[in-house]
């Protein structure tokens, strides 16, 4: 057998270790775009997203700080659009767990009354015995079965995201108290602020321009009234009082057995909010019809506030 030189045999020794590591990897397909990618090397490669409600009917994970969601051992990519999951099936008063998966390498959701455990290759939460499924939240379904954001509190925080979760507090003002009752003024039909309700310690000043976001408001009164004319509105103003706008009315049912009303003021105080430089008080008035017996015990404000941007 003739010599060899020894470049040659170098160049054949390299020539065969490319090729044996070429089969040993497997190749690289010509015109494939993974989906996918190794296991998370680092704990913000694990959960980049967030859980919300998108509707009274559906919940949406959404990506947060990034768009990558660890699931069955890989990395996978969340859609810009997020990934939604409705209420289908679903039984009223009832927690369900949240679950991410891949299928046919698109991403979707489960909700499961199947609590999560921690998976013991990864460390991450998962669906007790199932490794292709995510943990990540869980839900508490209304006495509808939907997702409906139901008063009296605490109703935001029927939904719960396991990554970068929404902390949420609450702001309880009590504009009037009487445990007794306080008839209200005669007012002639027109709309007065009554007695106390005029008083600076019963007016909440409100600096809408807080980065924390509203995410749930109601009034809530107590009173008596023996006709159906009698009113009472919630409304904000500027110091004087000026600038009065109606917030939201309510309209006694003339029963003369005390009552407790409650309306929704979620969007009148959202839209206060969307203006960076406001800065109002709130207080009531009260409208009473002729000599009609109208007593008031009790009116009074709650706030829940989430605690960073989870709004768009």
């Amino acid at each position: 057998m003739s010599a060899v030189s020894f470049p040659v045999r170098m160049l054949i020794s390299i020539f065969y270790i490319l090729c044996l590591s070429f089969l040993i990897l497997g190749g690289v397909p010509a015109d494939s775009t993974p989906s996918s990618t190794a296991p998370a090397t680092t704990s913000t490669e694990i959960g980049q997203c967030r859980l919300t409600r998108q509707s009274n009917t559906a919940l949406i994970l959404k990506p947060y700080n990034g768009n990558r969601l660890f699931i069955n051992g890989l990395v996978e990519t969340i859609p810009s659009v997020g990934v939604t999951v409705n209420n289908t099936g679903l039984t009223a008063d009832t927690v369900y767990y949240v679950y991410a998966f891949m299928d046919a390498g698109a991403m979707k959701m489960e909700l499961s009354t199947l609590a999560p455990s921690t998976d013991s290759r990864f460390g991450h939460r998962i669906k007790t015995s199932d490794t292709t499924r995510t943990y990540v939240g869980n839900v508490r379904t209304s006495a509808s079965s939907d997702f409906s954001t139901t008063l009296p509190f605490p109703v935001a925080s029927s939904v719960r995201s396991w990554f970068n979760p929404i902390h949420y507090i609450r702001t309880d003002v009590m504009l009037f108290n009487s445990p007794w009752g306080q008839e209200a003024n005669d007012t002639g039909g027109v709309y007065a602020f009554t007695g106390a309700a005029l008083s600076s310690s019963a007016w909440l000043w409100v600096p809408f321009n807080m980065t924390a976001k509203i995410e749930n408001a109601k009034i809530s009164i107590g009173w008596t009234t023996n006709n159906i004319g009698n009113k009472i509105r919630l409304v904000h103003f500027d110091d004087g009082p000026k600038n009065i706008v109606q917030i939201v009315e309510l309209v006694g049912g003339g029963t003369g057995k005390p009552i407790n009303s409650v309306a929704d003021i979620t969007s009148a105080l959202r839209s206060l909010q969307k203006d960076q430089s406001v800065f109002k008080h709130i207080g009531f008035q009260t409208l009473k019809i002729n000599a009609t017996v109208y007593t008031l015990h009790r009116v009074n404000i709650e706030i829940l506030w989430a605690l960073d941007d989870a709004r768009e």
